[in-house]
């Protein structure tokens, strides 16, 4: 974090940078990890078209730990999964696209393949892998 200081310098008080994907999505990321949970869509927040009221519940959690929540898929169209979910819920946690964070490593994934056949897969490392 870049605080000013009274004489109008600048005191850099932690590593902290900024990730933008495609869509215009600022991430925040601390000591080369990007903050916050990324939760799977795909049979993990909406098995057969319905929400998962146990990862719900768990993504309400997180938000009441101050944790940015992105919903992400490995597939399908993110404008038509924003619909679905203004319509359904009414939330704002952005929904991004897996592949653009290849080579990058996110702080907390919830998802319903095994941690390993996620990385290889999409090349994305986490500090905390939830299989859902």
């Amino acid at each position: 974090m870049i605080i000013k200081t009274k004489s109008g310098g600048i005191e850099i008080k932690e590593k902290v940078g900024v990730f933008c994907d495609i869509n215009n999505t600022f991430l925040i990321k601390k000591d080369n990890v990007l903050q916050g949970v990324f939760c799977d869509i795909d049979e993990t927040f909406l098995i057969e078209g319905k929400i998962n009221e146990k990862v719900l519940q768990m993504l309400l959690d997180y938000e009441k730990q101050e944790k940015k929540i992105y919903l992400w898929t490995g597939g399908g169209s993110i404008y038509i999964l924003k619909k679905i979910f203004k319509n359904i819920l009414d939330i704002e946690w952005p929904i991004l696209i897996k592949n653009y964070f290849i080579g990058h490593e996110v702080e907390i994934v919830l998802d319903n393949m095994s941690e390993e056949e996620f990385t290889t897969r999409y090349g994305i490392k986490c500090k905390q892998y939830i299989k859902v």
